[in-house]
C-alpha cells in the first residue's frame, strides 16, 4: 500500500492540491495514497476537476483525511456484476430502479464524501427521477449501495456510507455479499434478505455471482433474471 502526507497546511492551497493532483495520474491499482488535513474547499476543488487529471480514481473524505485509489479490474468486473444483479432482480420482481452509478455524495456539516462503486435509488425513486443533480441536504441518499471490498482502503467507507444515510448496503468480500441494514443508531447491521428486495437472500445471491463468473455481461444478465424468476417468482400450479 502506498500512502503520503500533504506538505504543511502553511504552503499555499494551489501547492496543496497539485501535489495531490500529481497523483491522480500515477496511482497503482489497489494502492491507495492517503492524505492528512486536507481542508473540505480542497477535497471539493479536487472533486469537481477530477476527471480533467485522471478520470476513474475514486475520492474519499472523512473529516480531513483524503484518499485516492486507482480500481482494479477485478474490483470494477465484480461491481458492475452485482449492479446487473440489481437490474435483473429489479425486472422479474418489477421493482423500479433508478442507477446512480459512482455519483459523487458528500456533505459539508459531516465532512464526508465518497463515490460508492454502484448505487441505486429505489424506494426514492420518485424524489430523484427528473433530477439532473443531487444535494444531500434536500434528497436523500440513494436506497442501496454496492461496495466490493478488494483494496487496501486506509479509509472505511461503511461508517461514511452510514453516515450519509443510506439505508442498505451490499458488501462483496472475496467470495461473498453481505447485506448491511441501517439500524435506527445510524449503524449497519447485517441482515440475512435485502430491504429493497425482501425475497432475496444473500448466501443466494453469493452462490449465483460466483458460479457464474465466466460469462460475458449479456449472458449473465440473461442467466440472473432465469434464476431470479425461477427462485423468487413463484410458480403458477
Amino acid at each position: 500500500m502506498s500512502a503520503a502526507v500533504l506538505p504543511t497546511p502553511a504552503l499555499p492551497r494551489e501547492s496543496r492540491i497539485q501535489t495531490v493532483a500529481r497523483l491522480l495520474g500515477v496511482l497503482r491499482p489497489n494502492e491507495p495514497a492517503l492524505f492528512h488535513g486536507v481542508t473540505w474547499g480542497e477535497y471539493r476543488w479536487l472533486s469537481d476537476r477530477r476527471d480533467e487529471v485522471c478520470s476513474g480514481i475514486r475520492l474519499v473524505y472523512d473529516r480531513g483525511r483524503l484518499e485516492l485509489v486507482a480500481p482494479s479490474f477485478f474490483h470494477e468486473r465484480v461491481s458492475r456484476r452485482l449492479a446487473r444483479c440489481v437490474i435483473g432482480l429489479s425486472a422479474v420482481l418489477k421493482i423500479p430502479v433508478l442507477a446512480g452509478g459512482t455519483t459523487t455524495f458528500s456533505r459539508e456539516d459531516l465532512e464526508n464524501g465518497l463515490e460508492p462503486d454502484e448505487c441505486f435509488y429505489i424506494q426514492h425513486i420518485e424524489r430523484v427521477r427528473h433530477l439532473a443533480d443531487i444535494d444531500l441536504t434536500v434528497h436523500p441518499p440513494p436506497d442501496l449501495a454496492i461496495e466490493v471490498d478488494h483494496t487496501n482502503s486506509t479509509i472505511p467507507k461503511e461508517p461514511i456510507c452510514a453516515r450519509l444515510g443510506v439505508p442498505e448496503l451490499w458488501r462483496f468480500d472475496d467470495s461473498a455479499v453481505t447485506f448491511l441494514i441501517r439500524q435506527p443508531d445510524g449503524r449497519y447491521q447485517p441482515q440475512s434478505n435485502s430491504r429493497a428486495f425482501p425475497a432475496v437472500n444473500s448466501a443466494e445471491l453469493s452462490r449465483f455471482v460466483m458460479s457464474h463468473t465466466h460469462l460475458d455481461e449479456a449472458a449473465f444478465l440473461l442467466n440472473c433474471m432465469s434464476w431470479a424468476t425461477a427462485t423468487f417468482v413463484p410458480q403458477q400450479p
